[in-house]
């Protein structure tokens, strides 16, 4: 009966246990009278067989209750480290705002399907979308495992660079490197977008002080990019129940890629609206003027 109220409730084990242990002392002491028989009677040899007895189960019982204990603190330690691995890496799958939301959702019993999604629409964001030139060429006299060591140690640069300008990855799509500033804001700032170009010039240098090891085994020609930034509006979703991935849709997205495609290698190309927010300049501001003024000053 113990054994199974300790499934249960470590109080009732305590209780059945000192009930049992109580009742059948009392029941052995009934056996013999109160002056103890002398020699071998068989009341006395029963009496302390059954008190041996019920120590010997106490004992076991007590190690039992010691090595259930251990094994339950030991699935708590890894339950609580596979929590920490699977937060961190829904951090790494989905923006922080995006995930505060979804994990609210789902502590309010959300249903499952499209309302447990998070949309955002109209975010009027900053855009930076980057392609290696000539990646997809070089691969073809490269090793499949070279190729993937190069594009994966580069992006990790990247990765890191994302962090220390305070700029969200949204994904990557081949040898091209997609992310943005302003996500969690709904509206990106003059300081956003100032961070953002700064990290489109920091990319750059990348390949060209060769800070990546894997891209300077690659010797000449050196590895070059050609990046477009943008500011504009577009709309922020999770796409899909299985995989699920932060996306952004919106005219802005073409117009950056637009501007990445028709740039020029070793160089950062701004839309207009782009340089604007930079230099903190409203449209009906001249943009010629400033943007010169900001050039000289030799800010980036």
């Amino acid at each position: 009966v113990s054994g199974v109220l300790l499934q249960t409730s470590l109080g009732f084990f305590l209780c059945a246990n000192i009930i049992g242990t109580a009742s059948f002392m009392t029941i052995t002491s009934q056996l013999g009278d109160h002056t103890p028989p002398q020699g071998m009677d068989p009341r006395v040899c029963l009496r302390y067989f059954g008190q041996g007895l019920c120590l010997a189960i106490v004992l076991c019982q007590i190690l039992w209750l010691e090595y259930l204990q251990r094994r339950y603190f030991q699935s708590v330690a890894q339950t609580m480290k596979l929590r920490y691995f699977l937060e961190g890496l829904s951090r790494d799958l989905l923006p922080d705002h995006v995930l505060a939301v979804s994990l609210m959702k789902q502590e309010e019993g959300a249903n499952e399907g499209t309302d447990g999604f998070f949309s955002a629409d109209e975010l009027e964001v900053g855009h930076l979308f980057a392609d290696v030139a000539g990646f997809t060429k070089m691969c073809s006299t490269l090793p499949p495992e070279k190729a993937f060591i190069v594009i994966s140690e580069l992006f990790q640069e990247f990765d890191q660079l994302c962090k220390k300008w305070g700029v969200s990855k949204v994904e990557t799509i081949g040898d091209a490197y997609w992310c943005a500033v302003g996500l969690g804001k709904g509206q990106a700032s003059q300081l956003d977008m100032a961070n953002l170009v700064g990290m489109a010039l920091e990319m750059q240098d990348v390949l060209r002080t060769d800070r990546v090891a894997a891209v300077a085994e690659l010797g000449e020609p050196k590895l070059t990019m050609r990046i477009g930034v943008h500011y504009g509006k577009c709309v922020g979703c999770v796409v899909g129940s299985s995989a699920p991935r932060y996306h952004l849709f919106g005219k802005a997205i073409d117009i950056v890629q637009q501007l990445e495609q028709g740039g020029s290698k070793n160089g950062v190309v701004l839309s207009s609206s782009a340089l604007r927010v930079c230099l903190g300049l409203d449209k009906e501001d001249d943009l010629s003027e400033a943007s010169q003024s900001w050039q000289r000053s030799g800010e980036f």
